[in-house]
């Protein structure tokens, strides 16, 4: 009986810890006196998302890049990628603290980037992205603290709406059989992206993991696994 009562139990656990991992994402906080997002505006360099930027820079080469991010905090992801790419970038940015956005907005108002940022979580994916087709879906440090169902609800928009989907996280798990949860969620991702129809086609493990951030992986749609990067 416990063996077939568990996995439901551990899902509604998994909910729960998730739904508070939302909650806490869309409250101001503060860091060393200061707003999360002008603390971390001024990590934007860290080792970690220079070994993103450079994990992406190696593989995207075009003129123009139309880029989504799931999770985009305080627009760091594009910050950096506007130093590091050669390429015009249409940007579109959502997360459900609308403080950081606010900021975000002040940030780039005068940089002249094509970028707009929106209010929402995964359960606006398809509605914000309706028609919408992206070169690149971008979801850095946030799947940690989502559970199995609402990363399998991003990945089925991001389905649906991208070419490639690059994920930065914790991909230690990434051959395990199920999710599991200590300190942070760690999920299996081969087998979440193939069943949401992606291909994982590169991956690498960052010289200096952090906890919940300790790799980046390149994944695309089935039917276009032969034309990967």
């Amino acid at each position: 009986m416990a063996n077939v009562s568990w996995a439901p139990f551990r899902d509604q656990i998994f909910d729960h810890r998730a739904r508070y991992n939302r909650q806490a994402a869309a409250t101001g906080w503060s860091i060393e006196g200061r707003s999360a997002a002008e603390f971390y505006w001024g990590q934007y360099r860290s080792e970690n998302k220079l070994e993103l930027a450079e994990f992406i820079s190696e593989r995207f080469a075009q003129d123009r890049l139309t880029i989504f991010e799931f999770g985009c905090h305080c627009g760091n992801v594009l910050r950096l990628l506007d130093e590091t790419l050669r390429a015009d970038i249409v940007f579109t940015g959502l997360d459900p603290n609308s403080d950081n956005l606010d900021f975000a907005r002040r940030k780039f108002e005068s940089t002249g980037q094509a970028c707009k940022f929106l209010v929402g979580d995964e359960n606006d994916l398809d509605r914000v992205n309706q028609g919408q087709m992206y070169d690149l879906f971008v979801v850095s440090s946030v799947f940690y603290s989502m559970s199995p169902r609402g990363v399998r609800q991003v990945l089925a928009s991001a389905r649906k709406c991208s070419r490639h989907l690059i994920i930065a996280d914790d991909i230690s798990s990434i051959d395990r059989r199920s999710s599991t949860f200590k300190e942070c969620f760690k999920h299996p991702y081969r087998r979440l992206l193939k069943e949401s129809g992606f291909e994982i086609v590169a991956q690498r493990s960052f010289v200096h993991p952090k906890t919940a951030y300790t790799g980046v992986l390149l994944a695309v749609p089935y039917e276009q696994r032969d034309l990967a990067l």
